[in-house]
């Protein structure tokens, strides 16, 4: 992500107030990687454990083991509690396989816990967090340090599994803490039908005040 995108993240979190909470879910296996690093005099437009820290509430602690998570669990904690969702490769050529990061959750002011963990890592690591979910202050946040695309369809529950759960899990999370949400989704998908192209469907059953939806996306470059 931009600078210019991350600042307009923060301001938007720090509008919210605790009678009125602002909500930011979002999902990407390189966030925390790439933008949790120490400031450098060359690295300045990547940098941003502020913002990794302190509104994702997250520390990036590796990779997994192994680092290519294909076809492996995660299993819901605050989030979904004891359900499980499948990291998935996208079937699409040339597209990298789901390799997502370790987080641990960081201190400070309201709630900050495991939103997910890894459940098929080798060994007996010692991070396991997927996601991280926190209420502070005037804002919900929820962060998978998975790629919205990578989340296919745990076998056992193909029906109800996937970016679907996680995205209703995550906007349940939020209305816990009482964040005010003015649609009602019903169903929700993000899959990549290109390289570099992903398609995103979603259904609501109620919106209230809204003028028009928009969908944004960050153009990664490695």
């Amino acid at each position: 992500m931009t600078p210019a995108e991350r600042a307009a993240m923060k301001s938007m979190l720090n509008r919210g107030t605790s009678n009125f909470r602002h909500t930011l879910i979002i999902a990407g296996q390189d966030v925390a990687r790439i933008h949790d690093v120490a400031l450098t005099p060359s690295n300045g437009a990547l940098a941003d454990q502020d913002f990794v820290r302190n509104y994702l509430r997250a520390e990036y602690r590796g990779n997994t083991n192994p680092a290519d998570y294909s076809n492996r669990l995660i299993r819901g904690v605050v989030i979904t509690p004891g359900r499980f969702e499948e990291l998935e490769p996208t079937g699409v050529i040339g597209d990298a396989n789901p390799t997502p990061s370790l987080l641990r959750a960081t201190g400070g002011a309201g709630i900050a816990r495991a939103s997910h963990q890894y459940t098929q890592q080798l060994g007996t690591p010692v991070d396991s967090m997927a996601g991280i979910a926190s209420s502070t202050g005037g804002r919900n946040v929820v962060y998978y340090g998975f790629d919205w695309r990578h989340a296919g369809r745990f076998n056992f529950e193909p029906d109800r599994s996937g970016a679907w759960r996680l995205l209703l899990g995550a906007l349940d999370f939020s209305q816990q803490f009482r964040g005010v949400l003015p649609i009602e989704v019903v169903s929700f998908n993000a899959y990549q039908s290109a390289e570099r192209a992903v398609n995103v469907e979603f259904t609501t059953a109620m919106e209230t005040e809204i003028a028009s939806l928009s969908i944004e996306r960050a153009v990664m470059s490695e």
